[in-house]
């Protein structure tokens, strides 16, 4: 016999959500936005709270300023942040994730003529451990399972150039 490593969700399910994003620009050269969103879902075959793999709640939200030079060119700093509540990771109402946030830091310099840039980031800045999925068979009867944990702290050093 097979055991199923994920089970389809097949009896009725009542579903609401709600999403908001915003944006603006107060003054020259500086952005700021974000987004919010909230989900409730209920059906009989979800143990856990909520949709599995889905958060009942996510918000973002970023911002970034662009700084120009006298001479022309300028140097952009950015910041996201991301919140993700915490998740099922099935539907048998196992393998929680807790509620996380991630964030990224950029900072671009672009060229006088704008035909280049160079920029460096930080992705996962705190270098938050979270989890993208999870299965456990023990409940099968077998002594195994696994996570797939979601990407570390990374760094990058990015060139454009425009012909």
């Amino acid at each position: 016999s097979s055991i199923p490593l994920t089970l389809p969700v097949v009896s009725p399910a009542e579903v609401f959500g709600v999403e908001l994003e915003w944006s603006a620009n107060p003054f020259r050269g500086f952005f700021v936005g974000g987004t919010g969103g909230y989900l409730d879902f209920t059906a009989e075959e979800a143990a856990g709270d909520g949709a599995p793999g889905i958060p009942d709640w996510q918000f973002s939200a970023n911002m970034s300023y662009r700084i120009p030079f006298a001479g022309g060119g300028s140097i952009t700093p950015r910041i996201d942040a991301f919140y993700t509540g915490d998740v099922f990771l099935n539907v048998a109402g196992q393998n929680e994730q807790e509620a996380y946030t991630l964030a990224n830091a950029r900072i671009t310099y672009e060229a006088p003529d704008s035909r280049w840039a160079l920029g460096f980031e930080v992705t996962n800045l705190t270098d938050e451990y979270y989890a993208l999925s999870a299965y456990d068979l023990r409940t099968a009867g077998l002594n195994t399972g696994n996570n797939v944990p979601g990407r570390g702290r990374e760094w990058a050093i990015t060139a454009n150039y425009t012909f």
